[in-house]
């Protein structure tokens, strides 16, 4: 039996670990969050995001409201090539993000458990949505590109790491079915605020001498 303690421990652990990224961060909503306008009422840090029933998509358990607003798309200089993967707008691994991040779903529009009081005034308005530098809107043109193919990107520009040099030397993540698109999840650990400066916000690279970018780019 001693063994199955020191499993159970080891669990205990592990859990504790996982969990201690997010509680009294930026992305914890309930009574215990880091914002201003966190919850009054709701002491649960998981259900913002999470249901373990009737979660809509089923994967990874959503709690939340998704995004129906159009994006537009990144179209830069170097990177005009790359298109939505869907052909619509961003994939559903980033509209996870989005249902809070383009301002357009209130922060408590949650499928159970719904309509948690928020304060407002801060990063919050009246109705929930995000006012702050977090709400990055509907419109990419200005920002880094989502939902595309990072091995086409690369096929025509001759400034971007291989993308199987990206993978085994970094943190940086890929998604969908051949694990080549580029999501906002590529950049960003939604429950991992960052020990340090760096790794803020969010980061899955240290953004020190611009550490996150070179990952990527050939500069």
């Amino acid at each position: 039996m001693k063994w199955l303690l020191v499993f159970t421990m080891g669990l205990i652990l592990i859990v504790s670990s996982a969990s201690a990224g997010i509680v009294g961060s930026k992305h914890d909503l309930s009574t215990s969050g880091a914002i201003t306008d966190k919850s009054t009422d709701q002491d649960r840090v998981c259900v913002f995001c999470h249901t373990p029933h009737n979660a809509n998509p089923a994967v990874p358990l959503w709690n939340r409201e998704m995004s129906a607003a159009t994006f537009t798309p990144y179209t830069g200089l170097d990177l005009d090539h790359t298109q939505w993967t869907s052909g619509t707008g961003p994939n559903e691994v980033s509209k996870l993000c989005l249902s809070c991040h383009d301002g357009t779903v209130a922060v408590n529009s949650l499928i159970n458990n719904a309509n948690p009081t928020m304060g407002s005034g801060n990063e919050l308005d009246a109705t929930g949505l995000l006012v702050s530098s977090a709400n990055i809107g509907t419109d990419f043109s200005n920002d880094h590109p989502i939902s595309f193919d990072y091995t086409q990107a690369q096929a025509t520009d001759g400034e971007l790491v291989d993308i199987a040099t990206v993978k085994s030397t970094s943190n940086i993540e890929f998604f969908g079915s051949g694990q080549t698109n580029m999501e906002c999840s590529s950049c960003h650990d939604v429950h991992e605020y960052g020990a340090t400066a760096d790794m803020q916000p969010f980061l899955n690279e240290s953004k020190a001498a611009s550490n996150l970018c070179l990952k990527c780019h050939v500069k």
